[in-house]
C-alpha cells in the first residue's frame, strides 16, 4: 500500500521526536555521571596534570558536553532502530538481505 508524502512526513516527525525526547532525558540523567567520568579520564590519561578553568562557565560546559556524549552513546541503538524501522518498508527484499 502506497502512502502519501504527508503520512511519511508525519511518521518521520514522530520518530525524530521520540528519539530527541529520549536523548534529552538521557542528557539530564547522565549529568551526575559527568564529573566522576571526567575525574576518571583525567586520572587515567593525564595523571600528573591539573585541569585549569579559565572562565566561570567552562566547568559546566565541560560537564554538559560529557553528559551529551554519554547520552548519545545510550541513544545510538534507538537511533539505529528508528532509522531502520522508517526505511525498511521502502526497501525490496534483496536490498534488505544485503543490508542485514
Amino acid at each position: 500500500m502506497k502512502s502519501s508524502f504527508n503520512i511519511h512526513l508525519a511518521e518521520a516527525r514522530r520518530r525524530i521526536l521520540s528519539v530527541l525526547t529520549f536523548y534529552i532525558l538521557a542528557v539530564v540523567l547522565s549529568y551526575p555521571l559527568a564529573q566522576p567520568l571526567l575525574t576518571r579520564m583525567k586520572s587515567d590519561l593525564l595523571p600528573e596534570t591539573q585541569l585549569v578553568i579559565l572562565e566561570p562557565q567552562e566547568a559546566v560546559v565541560a560537564y554538559v558536553n560529557v553528559s551529551m556524549l554519554i547520552a548519545l552513546t545510550l541513544t545510538f541503538p534507538l537511533i539505529v532502530y528508528h532509522f531502520w524501522a522508517f526505511t525498511a518498508p521502502g526497501l525490496l527484499q534483496e536490498e534488505k538481505k544485503r543490508i542485514a
